[in-house]
């Protein structure tokens, strides 16, 4: 999902959130900062150093140092949204009977880990789902349809670098790029690009969302 698990020497785990502004920086020109909060020694063997760097201006990252496995709380976490072993029945499973809307289904880490306010919104495009529809009314082709696009929206994620709206760089600073294929996220009162429509804007499960009422049923 959303966490980094890095084992290290002696069974000791490290596992990182980025939070909404954390980053992860290899050897920055410009060293700590005022919003560094972690700075790691890496070590390659060959007696070369270089560091890493953990920065987060609002404070809402986590760093959890464990021994003999990740951090605790991943145990609540569902299977990863992207590569994680799950299938269309392990999730209409996971729907049936939900009355909640949608959006707020797929922002629940318990269902699947690591879909966000910004992925949630592009799936439910690419799918033609509603974010309002009850999680429990998706039939069978539906569902089979959200469990395609799910890895597939989150992976092309990855490929593009991720999606820099605001503060996401990589490690070497560099911002992602799917940002510029984005279909509904951030893009109410925008053309939808499949029907013509106009999307708007609403609040689901107390997040922002954008959505096209002509296409997504």
């Amino acid at each position: 999902g959303k966490f980094l698990i890095v084992r290290l020497d002696g069974e000791v785990y490290l596992t990182l959130h980025l939070g909404m502004t954390g980053r992860l920086l290899l050897a920055p020109e410009d060293g700590p900062g005022p919003h560094t909060r972690f700075v790691f020694k890496l070590e390659d063997g060959g007696g070369r150093t270089t560091t890493l760097e953990f920065r987060d201006a609002r404070k809402f990252g986590r760093l959890h140092l464990t021994y003999g496995g990740p951090a605790p709380r991943l145990l609540a976490l569902g299977p990863d949204a992207w590569q994680g072993s799950w299938d269309a029945a392990y999730l209409e499973d996971r729907l049936r009977g939900r009355k909640i809307a949608l959006k707020a289904f797929l922002l629940d880490q318990s269902h699947l880990s690591g879909i966000g306010n910004i992925y949630a919104d592009e799936i439910l495009w690419w799918t033609g789902l509603s974010p309002l529809r009850p999680a429990g009314s998706l039939n069978a082709g539906e569902v089979a349809s959200l469990t395609e696009e799910i890895p597939r929206r989150l992976g092309e994620g990855v490929r593009l670098l991720g999606c820099t709206v605001q503060d996401f760089v990589d490690t070497a600073g560099e911002p992602g790029e799917f940002q510029d294929w984005l279909q509904a996220y951030g893009r109410h009162g925008q053309v939808c690009s499949r029907c013509g429509g106009v999307l708007i804007r609403v609040v689901v499960g107390g997040r922002g969302t954008a959505y096209c009422p002509g296409c997504q049923r």
